[in-house]
């Protein structure tokens, strides 16, 4: 069996058939997290409200909250009775329904179970230039996401997946990665040749 696999697919990757084939066929334990960036964007657009952004991430009133806990026994039973959980980034306090960013659940799930987590998103992993695909960084430390942000070349959107998978390892997960969610994806991110793989 292979190792278990938390996943988690970006909103703009919705239709992709031939991915959703290929994690339906992951052959170990797998969890899936799904966002809706775009989808939610689009929603606002109709609705005449304002998208508003700051380091990347959507601000959503009236307030952004960490995952503070994460109660990891409903999914172990689901897992053990061969279901694949499908998550998505809604919580709830005792005020009411929260809405979580989708990479920051994924990175509390993942480092929750212990399981490596791969953010699959619309570009092949970190890019030295965001236009030149050939430029990806295949693998990153927390130190050397210091130094890019430090040169500038690490920005916008990408910061706040590169944090998640930051976190996931923080959190306890073994190996985090970015790739771009295409045929193929999963493996050629375990063989190490698709993607940004973060270690700590």
């Amino acid at each position: 069996m292979s190792e278990p696999l938390l996943v988690k697919v970006g909103g703009s990757l919705r239709g992709a058939e031939t991915l959703l084939d290929e994690l339906a066929s992951y052959p170990g334990p797998l969890v899936l997290v799904h966002g809706g960036g775009p989808e939610i964007g689009a929603w606002l657009t109709r609705l005449g409200l304002e998208s508003r952004f700051e380091g990347g991430l959507r601000v959503t009133p009236p307030e952004h909250m960490e995952v503070v806990e994460v109660e990891v026994g409903l999914l172990l039973d689901l897992l053990e009775k061969g279901y694949t959980p499908l998550l998505a980034p809604i919580a709830l306090d005792e005020e009411g329904p929260l809405n979580v960013n989708a990479d920051t659940a994924a990175s509390a799930v993942a480092g929750a179970l212990g399981w490596p987590a791969l953010f699959l998103t619309d570009v092949p992993g970190v890019l030295r230039n965001p236009k030149d695909p050939t430029t990806r960084f295949p693998h990153l430390t927390p130190k050397e996401v210091d130094d890019l942000k430090a040169q500038g070349i690490l920005q916008g959107g990408m910061i706040p997946k590169v944090e998640a998978a930051l976190n996931a390892l923080r959190a306890g997960a073994p190996w985090a990665a970015i790739a771009q969610g295409e045929r193929g994806v999963v493996a050629g991110v375990l063989q190490g040749e698709r993607g940004t793989r973060f270690t700590l």
